[in-house]
């Protein structure tokens, strides 16, 4: 029996399942299930997700009928995971052939470690490179300082490996919170286990705009403080936790086309930097940010600086 479930999980995402898929059926580390998790999509992801499992006895489906919510759809998931260890993936990502093999590696040579992550390389829709590799903090005790700071981007999930064991030892995740998940969950995870990144590029991350705006608004900020607080009491720390605020701040899709329009030219992604800012021109062409960082772009440099579009 295999040792390793991978848990794909997606909703409505036809134009990328196919890719990420394939991507995880051609690891180096054959010996796996995937479960192709399918959150209600009414597209043609069924249709996509089910030719694989045809041609791959490894692949399995589990659908809703309904659409449940990714937390939802991820403990659904794991509660149907009889392996040792289980991988999290995107249906919009790219996993890179070593991910399994060298993630595998990492844990067999490191029983205390409990999840084991790496770094993302950010990449548009068109898997155009935006900027370099994310640096995460690779061991624990930095880990655990970022997300006790509220840091959420301190593990990412779908690049993450987790021992099954520590995973029903720590709960599933909660479906009260939204964009704190992650956070939450991992600050549980990190109490039964220790935390690990690898320093490798193993997984292609794919930024979509998604929809028409992308906001933080105060009840997202409550419930992120609610997760530090009680992980602060769980802890026994004297210490108070850091409050995070949010005004309501909206991102349009012009607004990221022009901020990863800058992060690429930042890294030297040229063809990337103009790609995004003639994207950025075509959604808003009276603005006159937009036609500076198309500019910039087109000269392959930054002239001078843009205030970032904040998150």
């Amino acid at each position: 029996m295999p040792r390793l479930t991978v848990l794909l999980s997606y909703y409505n995402l036809e134009a990328y399942l196919d890719e990420a898929i394939a991507s995880i059926r051609t690891q180096t580390h054959r010996d796996f299930v995937l479960l192709l998790l399918d959150d209600g999509s009414t597209d043609g992801s069924p249709a996509i997700a089910a030719r694989h499992a045809a041609a791959d006895p490894r692949v399995r489906i589990m659908r809703s009928e309904t659409n449940l919510g990714i937390s939802a759809n991820l403990n659904r998931g794991l509660a149907a995971v009889a392996t040792e260890l289980v991988a999290l993936m995107d249906g919009d990502d790219i996993a890179l052939p070593e991910r399994l093999a060298g993630q595998l590696a990492y844990l067999d040579a490191h029983p205390e470690v409990v999840a084991v992550g790496c770094f993302p390389l950010m990449v548009t829709e068109s898997l155009r490179p935006i900027g370099t590799p994310v640096i995460f903090h690779e061991r624990h005790e930095d880990i655990e300082r970022e997300l006790l700071a509220g840091n959420g981007w301190a593990f990412l999930p779908p690049t993450a490996i987790l021992r099954l064991a520590a995973v029903r030892v720590c709960g599933a995740f909660r479906t009260d919170l939204a964009t704190s998940m992650d956070l939450d969950f991992f600050l549980r995870l990190g109490e039964i286990g220790r935390l690990a990144n690898l320093p490798k590029v193993y997984q292609q991350y794919r930024l979509r705009t998604r929809s028409v705006t992308h906001a933080h608004d105060v009840g997202r900020s409550r419930r992120h403080n609610d997760v530090l607080i009680a992980a602060y009491q769980r802890r026994g720390l004297d210490a108070a936790p850091p409050v995070v605020t949010a005004a309501a701040i909206h991102a349009t899709p012009t607004d990221l086309h022009m901020r990863w329009s800058w992060w690429a030219l930042a890294a030297g992604h040229v063809d990337t930097a103009r790609h995004e800012a003639w994207l950025a021109v075509r959604g808003a062409p009276w603005s006159w940010r937009c036609w500076k960082t198309l500019l910039c772009a087109l000269r392959g440099r930054a002239a001078v600086a843009v205030a970032p579009v904040r998150d």
